[in-house]
């Protein structure tokens, strides 16, 4: 009869606890490395910048302007807010998938953007004031409040179009005049639901020339719901804002192999990247189109973009610079056309292909002086100057 085992705990050795102190010291090295990323991450950027372990449960980093959203969601009195946030991390990191989430703190509002990296270790967030831009979408809204609310007591046939020619509003004597109700004008083409097919391409026209500015008043024929034509006097006209400038075509267009007439049609360049690109060709074209670029100070679009003269350079995330540096070059004609002719200056001195090939050639010389010549020719080839396109 065999006698029962039991389990004897006996004292590490030696090498046990140098096997142990070495798991230690790997991972807190790990671990000081994951933080060390974060040295100079955020620590003077406006904006809030947070690193939390998985799951969101461990607050790992947070720079000045992180620590006060991570002071407000201690308070107790902001235990939900601070449950609905902490709730947001960890669905991030169960589904994998960036998301967004806005904390509105009363006096100041933030949106941030929950970014898992490739090992999915932990969660950064990056967050931005957007009070201003709430307070501006709530000016407005109530501004059109009470625009629409006069206009809906008025004897007006009128129809509020996007850029696209789709209905977004239909007022009250529009639609009693064509025998529609509201809702079943909205949404839909007002070309298609209203004008006769002969009177299709008519009409495109006239919506570009309101997209180019131009005000009109056309007599034309409409259709109403029972099917009878009837002519109508109807006034064509954009929606400008304070600027006197059109607010509402504002077009994302699909790629194009030849950018030269998109970039033409455009008045300022913006490439807000977040993520640092050694040399982003988007801004050399606007360049050599004469166009000002607007730009994140990181990467190398720092190095093309002289701040103030060719375009402007702003902070990841500055949002509210963005806006500024946007604004005051379109209410400056002056100023946009001498920073866009700085820049096309800029680019035919530095960045053209033959400009390339000369520097690269001079570089080879230098760097075999007693093969060049052998290999290749000391002239560089012509090549195609885009700004001359």
């Amino acid at each position: 009869m065999s006698n029962p085992t039991s389990t004897i705990n006996k004292e590490p050795t030696y090498e046990d606890l140098v096997v142990r102190c070495k798991q230690l010291e790997e991972r807190n090295n790990a671990l000081e490395l994951q933080l060390s990323d974060t040295n100079g991450f955020a620590d003077l950027d406006p904006n809030p910048v947070f690193r939390f372990s998985k799951n969101g449960r461990v607050l790992m980093y947070a720079n000045q302007a992180g620590k006060d959203i991570i002071k407000y969601l201690d308070d107790p009195n902001n235990l939900k807010k601070k449950l609905d946030w902490y709730g947001q991390l960890q669905k991030t990191f169960e589904s994998g998938e960036e998301s967004s989430i806005e904390l509105d703190m009363g006096s100041e509002v933030f949106q941030g953007s929950l970014v898992l990296p490739e090992d999915r270790n932990y969660i950064n967030v990056y967050a931005a004031d957007v009070s201003a831009i709430k307070r501006a979408r709530q000016s407005v809204v109530a501004s059109e409040d009470k625009y629409r609310g006069i206009l809906e007591t008025m004897e007006l046939g009128l129809l509020e179009l996007d850029s696209k020619g789709v209905i977004q509003r239909a007022y009250p004597y529009l639609c009693r005049s064509l025998g529609y109700t509201p809702e079943e004008l909205v949404g839909q083409n007002a070309n298609r639901i209203l004008m006769p097919t002969e009177w299709a391409s008519y009409m495109r026209d006239k919506r570009l020339r309101r997209q180019m500015g131009q005000t009109e008043v056309l007599e034309v024929q409409m259709k109403k719901k029972c099917g009878q034509l009837v002519w109508m006097l109807i006034s064509s006209a954009p929606i400008h804002n304070e600027y006197n400038e059109l607010t509402d075509f504002i077009e994302i267009k699909d790629f194009a192999a030849d950018i030269s007439a998109p970039m033409s049609d455009a008045d300022v360049c913006l490439v807000p990247s977040l993520v640092k690109d050694s040399f982003p060709t988007t801004v050399i074209e606007a360049m050599s189109a004469g166009k000002p670029v607007i730009t994140t100070n990181n990467g190398g679009a720092k190095e093309a973009v002289v701040d103030g003269q060719t375009g402007y350079l702003i902070d990841p995330m500055d949002t509210e610079k963005l806006a500024d540096r946007i604004i005051r070059l379109l209410v400056n004609q002056d100023k946009l056309s001498e920073m866009g002719k700085a820049g096309k200056k800029r680019y035919r001195m530095l960045y053209t292909a033959e400009v390339f090939a000369r520097n690269w050639m001079e570089f080879m010389d230098e760097s075999f002086p007693s093969s060049i010549e052998t290999r290749m020719p000391r002239i560089a080839p012509q090549m195609p100057d885009l700004a001359a396109a």
